[in-house]
């Protein structure tokens, strides 16, 4: 053997062995807290007055613990639409409550379901009869149930195995449709002419329009495993990652709920009962939950898959006030579109356990990295600025209304609130660019192993997930979006591609994306850098 090949042995063997070294029988922990409240708050999203009626399936933050005594990673998800504001919180309780907690372990998440709890409006303006909680009240709570389940979480530990793979299955669509020509420039009163950002692309688009070209992007098909078993390969739990947004039960939903979520815990209670599912979601800030032109035979489908009777007693079943005929309807066909995701999951759960089982370990490599970005923002244009300018002079000159019946003192309050906050977003963001100040986010990564995790705040477009992916050095990372930072900017938003920049409307605007997709690359690089850097 000659020098360079004795030299090229005898530094795989070092490699090996440092490795080696590193890895050490990884401790694991489930637990989790019901978040429910017990009181009615804002739900948040659609940018209108919808406060709670109760609870109509159980809303949750799910902890797992992994710790081999040289490093440790705290999971958690929530049932909750955005985890920006409850991370200092978490960081604060555990603190308080569980100071043998390691608190800057924390990877934190949420799965994005519209209908929860508020996380983040004030309830300024709004009539005191309503009893809702605001959304300081509601992070700090939620923050505290966090911190309760990290800490039954780690006291649970134990020595364990961890497997891991992949399978396929669509949960997520594109949302964005993309039409031949410009919406704003369309005659008044034709679809599009008044929607707000309009461009040449819109969410939620109708398909049926003469000038539909297409959907500006695919859908991701893979849904990823970590599974956790005991030292007598009992399966305790799994973390699920897709790219999905748990908000198909949406819109005249008045209860919380955690949405397709729900649906797949049930079937987990009955097929492996105790056992826990942490769910994340990936890349999706321009994907939902549903088809686009294939909605109608979607709905066919479910009508003779379901049939007509569990369509009409799942409407029966709703019981708020507010609620309309078209509203049940709507509702029941949303009911059935969970299940259906519910089961591609678990399908998908089953199928790719039956050979990631296969190699199960408990020595790992266990390292937990947190990143401090500072992002390239959305210039605010001067026409925006203006126009921010305009609405809080407007604004600010109207008093809230004191008269009228409560929802509409609640409605008009609401709104005011919301058209002064935004602005004086907007304008204090354009402040800080004219200094020369980016958006300053965290992003948490973590090797478990072979594979890794990649967290970020923002809505996530797909685009950046593959390219993270794609040059990640581990054989599956997953990406984890709406993911808590103690950045100073808390509100991350969407991260919009040049193409949907381009394209214009809801999402990919300075109001909704206040990281530019210079940014978005910068997160991309960041993040791939270290990655290599753990996989080291």
């Amino acid at each position: 053997m000659n020098i360079k090949k004795l030299f090229s042995a005898c530094l795989i063997v070092c490699v090996s062995v440092l490795a080696y070294g590193e890895s050490a029988p990884v401790k694991i922990g489930w637990a989790m807290e019901s978040i429910d409240p017990g009181r009615s708050s804002i739900m948040p999203g659609y940018g209108s007055f919808r406060y709670s009626f109760g609870c109509a399936d159980p809303i949750y933050a799910t902890c797992l613990v992994l710790d081999n005594g040289k490093d440790a990673v705290i999971f958690v998800s929530m049932d909750v639409i955005s985890s920006r504001d409850i991370m200092p919180e978490v960081v604060k309780a555990a603190k308080k409550l569980a100071p043998e907690l390691p608190a800057d372990k924390f990877f934190i998440n949420a799965t994005h379901t519209h209908s929860s709890l508020n996380v983040y409006y004030p309830t300024d303006g709004i009539p005191a009869e309503f009893n809702l909680m605001s959304g300081t009240e509601v992070c700090k709570f939620v923050g505290e149930k966090v911190v309760m389940a990290a800490k039954k979480a780690w006291a649970n530990r134990k020595v364990g195995k961890i497997a891991w793979g992949y399978g396929l299955g669509v949960t997520g669509f594109n949302r964005r449709m993309v039409y031949q020509d410009d919406l704003s420039k369309r005659p008044k009163g034709q679809y599009g002419s008044t929607t707000a950002y309009a461009g040449n692309a819109v969410i939620h688009g109708k398909t049926d329009d003469d000038k539909f070209s297409g959907y500006e992007n695919g859908s991701d098909n893979f849904i990823q495993f970590l599974y956790t078993f005991d030292m007598q390969n009992k399966l305790t739990g799994a973390i699920i990652n897709t790219a999905a947004t748990s908000q198909l039960s949406s819109g005249p939903q008045r209860k919380y709920t955690s949405d397709f979520w729900h649906d797949v815990r049930e079937i987990f209670r009955k097929k492996y009962p105790g056992c826990y599912v942490l769910t994340q979601c990936s890349g999706a800030g321009d994907l939902m939950a549903y088809s686009g032109h294939f909605l109608e035979a979607e709905k066919r489908k479910i009508r003779m898959k379901y049939g007509e009777k569990f369509l009409e007693d799942f409407g029966k079943s709703l019981d708020w006030k507010t609620l309309t005929a078209p509203h049940r309807e709507f509702l029941a066909y949303r009911k059935a579109m969970r299940m259906e995701t519910a089961e591609r999951i678990f399908t998908a759960f089953e199928d790719t356990l039956k050979w990631a089982a296969k190699e199960k370990s408990t020595n790992i490599i266990l390292r937990n990295k947190l990143l401090d970005l500072h992002l390239t923002p959305t210039p605010v244009t001067p026409e925006r600025l203006a126009k921010a300018h305009e609405t809080l002079k407007k604004w600010e000159k109207i008093p809230y209304k004191t008269d009228g019946t409560l929802d509409e003192r609640g409605n008009f309050n609401f709104k005011r609130t919301r058209q002064i906050n935004s602005a004086q977003t907007l304008i204090a963001r354009a402040e800080h660019h004219k200094k020369g100040g980016k958006h300053h986010t965290q992003a948490r990564l973590v090797r478990v192993g072979d594979v890794a995790f990649a967290g970020n705040g923002f809505e996530l477009f797909m685009d950046y997930m593959h390219r993270i992916q794609a040059r990640s050095p581990f054989i599956q990372t997953f990406v984890v979006e709406l993911a808590g930072h103690l950045g100073k900017d808390q509100q991350g938003g969407y991260l919009a591609t040049q193409r949907a920049v381009d394209n214009k409307g809801y999402s990919a605007t300075i109001n909704q994306s206040p990281v530019s997709p210079k940014g978005g690359q910068e997160l991309v690089e960041a993040t791939v850098k270290g990655l290599k850097e753990l996989a080291k």
